[in-house]
C-alpha cells in the first residue's frame, strides 16, 4: 500500500472514530525483513516480502465485532 494510501486510511478510520462509529483501532504495523524470513515457503512469502517498513493495519477486538471465542470443551 502507497504512503498515501495508509494516510487515507488513517485520516478515515480517525474520522470514524471521532463520530463514534464502532470501528477497529487503526495501527501502523512494521514488517521487518527477519519477520518476512520466518514465512520462507508459506503462502503469506510473496505478499510479506513486498510489504516490508511501516503498513496501515487494523487492530481487532472480538467486542468490536460481537464474536466470542469458544471455550475448549474438556
Amino acid at each position: 500500500m502507497s504512503i498515501e494510501s495508509s494516510s487515507r486510511e488513517l485520516i478515515a478510520a480517525f474520522i470514524a472514530m471521532e463520530l463514534e462509529l464502532h470501528v477497529a483501532e487503526p495501527v501502523l504495523v512494521n514488517v521487518t525483513p527477519e519477520f518476512v524470513e520466518t514465512l520462507i515457503g508459506k503462502d503469506g512469502y510473496k505478499f510479506a516480502s513486498n510489504s516490508i517498513g511501516l503498513n496501515f493495519g487494523l487492530q481487532v477486538f472480538y467486542r468490536i465485532l460481537g464474536v466470542h471465542k469458544r471455550s475448549k470443551s474438556k
